[in-house]
């Protein structure tokens, strides 16, 4: 038998996102979905040859001994049996799933269900919407075409507790997926890109805050505990700790006629996050030739 890799990570943190392949959202390719799924192929292939390779046992033992190896569908895990082996893999491989599932906060919430309409805020919400508007013409795919640079210079964010500094908006004149690359750097810590949409409404005009909220955001504004609180802003693009300038992609669901804004915080009191390039990319294309 093949020996599997056993590694499947096992350092969660609260806020991370699960992606098919894990690179998308700045992990590695074991927290991905995909690599999770491939992982459980291989014990099920693996399982299957033990079938393949019975009848060389047969030549060696008899009938009796190879019921006695195979064993019964009761079998516990911890029989010396190949009832008692599956047993063990589905023990193991469901413990895992269950712990990933759990650990990936509100994932459940995000994905949603088929039945969910354009305005849920769930994965198929977004594929709905999206579905909606490439029946009627052009959507955004996601490319390495620079249509907007949200920042060019250096932008810092202190770390203070639930405060974050703002970086810009973009307005989305398309439904469909955008890609968003960032280069930060940090002190001690990673770096969380958030963002929120601001409704639907096309003459919509940047939110306004502070006392008596007569100012208007502006590039390098630091967003304060209840400001913060009060937008519902949420993590979409996660930059690792470095002590030089890397870069950090994440691709973003937008919908037609939607304001975006973006803003950056550091992970944990004391730790500086610094962002000095954050552009979006995309090209446009007509929805009926996806």
């Amino acid at each position: 038998m093949t020996k599997l890799p056993a590694d499947l990570p096992e350092n969660w943190k609260q806020g991370q996102t699960v992606s098919p392949n894990g690179t998308e959202v700045g992990l590695t390719e074991q927290h991905g979905y995909n690599y999770l799924m491939k992982q459980v192929n291989a014990t099920q292939k693996e399982v299957n040859g033990i079938q393949d390779a019975l009848p060389d046992v047969a030549k060696q033992t008899t009938v009796a001994e190879i019921n006695q190896k195979i064993g019964t569908e009761g079998d516990a895990d911890t029989q010396p049996t190949v009832f008692g082996r599956v047993a063990q893999v589905k023990n193991a491989m469901g413990e895992k799933l269950a712990e990933l599932l759990t650990k990936a906060t509100g994932m459940d919430g995000k994905i949603g269900t088929s039945a969910d309409d354009k305005n849920a805020d769930s994965i198929f919400g977004k594929m709905a919407a999206i579905k909606k508007d490439v029946e009627s013409g052009v959507v955004y795919v996601p490319s390495d075409n620079i249509r907007k640079t949200i920042i060019s210079r250096e932008v810092s964010d202190t770390g203070k507790n639930y405060s974050m500094t703002f970086l810009g908006y973009f307005y989305a004149k398309r439904t469909g997926f955008v890609k968003l690359t960032a280069s930060t750097k940090s002190t001690s810590g990673n770096i969380y890109i958030d963002g929120r949409h601001g409704g639907v409404d096309r003459d919509m005009r940047l939110p306004y805050f502070g006392k008596g909220r007569n100012k208007m955001l502006q590039v390098s504004d630091v967003i304060e505990t209840n400001e913060s609180t009060r937008w519902n802003f949420s993590t979409i693009l996660t930059g690792k700790h470095s002590t030089t300038f890397i870069k950090a992609q994440a691709i973003l669901p937008v919908q037609k006629d939607t304001l975006y804004l973006f803003a950056m915080r550091a992970d944990g009191s004391g730790n500086v996050a610094m962002c000095n390039n954050f552009t979006i990319s995309y090209d446009e294309v007509d929805g009926d030739s996806l």
